[in-house]
């Protein structure tokens, strides 16, 4: 349950508690509220050091003029980046089917369009957002479904690595969470029930605000763990189309490249300097996931491959600290779109070394602990249980031909981390040797730590 706290300014809750928000107006953009906007914008540019502009940003590829005029229609402009202020929309698409029934820029109606965009055409989202951008008097917004070419694949790898200037660049970005889909619209929301709370002015102790050392567990560990901890964020969102995952993801790539190393390469969403880190995600719901399989969009290995949520566990202080890697990245095969590594994966392969060691069998146990994310025993050499593991997608039969890959070298007392993987669970490719994808990440027992002892390291291609 969710729920907001308001009170009026004058009113004693408001100035004994601090209690900031204010009742909602039934009409989102009163005057009142677009002067409020357009206050806080105004006190951004003159207050805050890192917005003051000192010279306007350029126009992105392509932006839709609003018109001057109310009772002009809107239509896109070729900019030729010409420099001027913009706003920019993000949004929820929404299912494939609601976003195919509203008008996008296509490569058959680029001049159609760049004569008028037809209000009825487009999304309730869209329409909310220009009515937005004339109440806050600019001229210029984009939105990506309109101002990138739809249906070329050239044009949408182009304009998405460009996406994080955008977005960086535009003088206000309208963030349109309250709609699930690009129909919805945002200005216009429901209006829920509205109950009234007394307030007594005691001297009983008040909820405190978030705690810091929870804002900062998110930053403790370093460059790596930020990167991955807005993957986490990321990969919660719904796409319509998988093959986006990672062209949305590159502007954002591209920055941290920026303060990485020079030989810190990028392949598929993870960082070769933090390869075996990079390797061991785990799918937040394995029921609620699905895997590029017959439609290739990513490597078996890469996070992208999975539609759903994904997360890195935190790594303690003892293991950020030491290289406990085992596992060796030797090439790099992947075929990316228009040599770009940022953008789409076609297919592929990573050359590896390390070790590898086929199970017995896996096992789904009747049951399990409430807080286990590794639901599978794994077995080998009979009836000897050497850890647990986790699929990426839940399997329903008991999977067969499965091998570890030790990703870590896992020491004494890492059990007390039982979300932390320290294995891949890998799958041969039929009719093959040394080639494999992955299908989970898995743990060791603590009398199992020498599992992998029996092993020596070789080279294998990674799909």
């Amino acid at each position: 349950m969710r729920f907001d706290l308001w009170a009026d300014a004058g009113d004693a809750a408001a100035l004994d508690r601090g209690i900031s928000l204010r009742p909602p107006e039934k009409n989102s953009l009163s005057d009142a509220n677009i002067t409020r906007i357009l206050g806080w914008l105004d006190n951004c540019m003159t207050d805050h050091a890192c917005c003051r502009i000192k010279k306007l940003p350029r126009l992105p590829t392509r932006v839709i003029d609003v018109g001057a005029l109310e009772g002009r229609s809107p239509r896109l402009l070729e900019t030729n980046r010409q420099p001027a202020h913009y706003i920019a929309l993000s949004h929820c698409w929404g299912s494939q089917i609601s976003s195919h029934t509203n008008l996008r820029l296509l490569q058959s109606n680029v001049q159609d369009l760049l004569s008028e965009i037809p209000l009825g055409s487009i999304s309730k989202t869209f329409q909310d957002a220009i009515e937005v951008v004339r109440k806050l008097k600019f001229r210029y917004l984009w939105i990506d479904a309109l101002c990138i070419i739809q249906d070329s694949r050239s044009d949408w790898e182009d304009e998405s690595a460009r996406m994080n200037d955008v977005y960086e660049c535009s003088h206000l970005t309208l963030v349109a969470t309250s709609a699930v889909s690009s129909n919805e619209g945002f200005v216009e929301r429901p209006r829920l029930p509205i109950v009234t709370l007394p307030y007594r002015d005691d001297d009983d102790p008040t909820i405190e605000g978030e705690d810091q050392a929870a804002v900062d567990r998110y930053d403790i560990h370093g460059k790596y763990d930020r990167w991955y901890f807005i993957l986490y964020e990321f990969t919660a969102r719904r796409f319509t189309y998988t093959s986006d995952l990672l062209p949305a993801i590159s502007g954002l790539a591209t920055i941290f490249q920026q303060s990485f190393a020079e030989d810190d390469d990028y392949i598929a969403g993870i960082w070769s300097h933090d390869f075996a880190q990079g390797l061991l995600w785990l799918v937040h719901d394995s029921s609620a996931t699905s895997k590029a399989m017959l439609d290739y969009w990513a490597p078996s290995w890469s996070w992208a491959s999975i539609m759903g949520r994904v997360h890195w566990p935190t790594r303690s202080v003892a293991r950020h600290q030491r290289d406990d890697s085992t596992v060796d990245l030797v090439d790099n095969r992947l075929k990316v779109f228009h040599d770009n590594p940022m953008g789409t994966v076609l297919g592929g392969y990573i050359r590896i070394r390390g070790r590898l060691r086929q199970l017995s069998c896996v096992t789904r146990p009747l049951e399990w602990g409430a807080f286990s994310r590794f639901r599978y025993d794994l077995w080998c050499e009979g009836n000897t249980l050497v850890g647990n593991g986790q699929f990426d997608v839940d399997q329903d039969d008991s999977a067969e031909e499965i091998w570890l890959l030790q990703v870590k070298c896992q020491q004494d007392g890492d059990c007390f981390f039982p979300y932390h993987p320290t294995a891949l669970m890998l799958e041969r490719v039929p009719e093959s040797w040394l080639k494999f994808v992955r299908l989970g990440c898995a743990v060791l027992d603590d009398e199992q730590l020498d599992f992998f002892d029996v092993c020596e390291p070789q080279d294998f291609e990674f799909y």
